[in-house]
């Protein structure tokens, strides 16, 4: 009697830890209802530095382009990041027009990792640093995860070279503006970015 209630309380234990451990996998909540889509990652998004002297802000917002005659639905974002209370960058007044289009945003994404239940797990991102003029590379992206401290996203930037980078003797006019356009690309190569980058953002829920 007593060895197969102490089988079963064990066992019971053991489903417990397993469902816990599974529970706060920080990659799928197993109780979580719906599905993950690009209005999921819709909303703001904030980091903070322990002693609250760095705050980077992502608005991110779901929307369809027409490309080609068919519409796509993107995510688009402006971002603003403070340092000592000072705003470093802020370009929230930003928004798609006649002038701009979606993939000239700051931040702009589409799917890039969807599982068979149509959960979108990452978006590949394009990041443009407005301070340094840094353009992402195709390792720059948005993972979202759900776990022991809510919705989380993940940032990575990776910086990238020039799109003329190689071609600037073929695009230049004259020997100067090919001198420049080299100096440029090597900007480009330049580690490191303007605003904080491997960080996660949580997301903020209003209340």
């Amino acid at each position: 009697m007593k060895r197969g209630f102490i089988i079963r309380f064990v066992s019971l234990l053991f489903l417990v830890g397993l469902f816990t451990a599974d529970l706060y996998s920080q990659n799928i909540l197993q109780d979580f209802e719906g599905t993950i889509t690009l209005k999921s990652y819709a909303g703001e998004w904030k980091w903070e530095n322990e002693n609250k002297t760095e705050t980077l802000v992502f608005y991110l917002r779901d929307t369809t382009w027409e490309w080609h005659g068919k519409e796509l639905d993107h995510i688009y974002s402006t971002y603003k990041y403070i340092r000592n209370d000072s705003v470093i960058v802020d370009n929230t007044n930003m928004k798609p027009s006649s002038e701009i289009d979606v993939i000239d945003m700051p931040i702009y994404g589409g799917a890039d990792e969807e599982d068979d239940q149509g959960n979108i797990w990452s978006l590949y991102i394009e990041f443009h640093d407005t301070l340094t003029d840094k353009q992402s590379s195709y390792d720059s992206s948005l993972s979202y995860s759900i776990g022991k401290n809510g919705y989380q996203l993940h940032v990575k930037l990776v910086s990238e070279p020039a799109w003329w980078e190689g071609s600037e003797d073929f695009l230049a006019r004259s020997k100067e503006e090919e001198e420049k356009l080299k100096r440029l690309s090597k900007a480009y190569r330049l580690p490191g970015w303007s605003i904080p980058n491997n960080v996660t953002l949580t997301k903020v829920v209003s209340k």
